[in-house]
């Protein structure tokens, strides 16, 4: 870590005028030439002094395996649960959450017997009470078990543009222009 620390430092140095640059516009008005390299500069430089700058690099020795640039794998597994659904059209979500068990069950290294999944897959009723869960905590199912308003759920603001027998109707074009 040292030794990167002291590359940066050398970098930062090497290109610190390129960086301090500034530019001004036609209004007056003076900011940095390379606004979003100075931002990174910033950034990097935070990172160092919270001391989390090679946070995910000291992982790397801890895994037994390489870790993966990208998270095409978890895609690929994505695609293929998609595809198994999409074969299987006309599933209640029930029975689409127990062929998601089954085909996470069956394709696994090692699965466990078909005894050992039957005693331990969700059952019906904690497959419906994980779902009335997610449906109080979202946006709608909040406004309707505890009348409490979340984004989305408010007054319309058309409502305070609407005329009411109190207020005077604006005059239309003919009387407007005077025609």
């Amino acid at each position: 870590m040292r030794d990167r620390l002291v590359d940066y430092n050398q970098w930062e140095q090497r290109h610190k005028g390129f960086l301090d640059e500034k530019s001004e516009y036609g209004d007056g008005t003076i900011a940095d030439a390379h606004r979003r390299l100075v931002r990174a500069r910033a950034m990097i430089r935070r990172r160092i002094s919270e001391h989390v700058m090679d946070t995910f690099i000291d992982l790397e020795g801890r895994c037994g395996e390489p870790i993966p640039p990208t998270n095409n794998l978890c895609e690929s597994w994505n695609r293929r649960l998609r595809d198994m659904l999409r074969s299987h059209n006309g599933l209640s979500l029930i029975r689409e959450i127990k062929a998601i068990c089954w085909w996470c069950h069956m394709h696994t290294p090692a699965p466990e017997s078909c005894a050992w999944l039957a005693s331990h897959c969700l059952t019906d009723e904690r497959i419906e009470e994980l779902n009335r869960q997610a449906w109080e905590h979202s946006p709608a199912g909040r406004l309707a078990t505890t009348g409490e308003p979340t984004w989305g759920t408010g007054i319309d603001w058309n409502e305070f543009r609407t005329p009411t027998r109190d207020t005077p109707t604006p005059p239309t074009r003919d009387t407007f222009f005077g025609l």
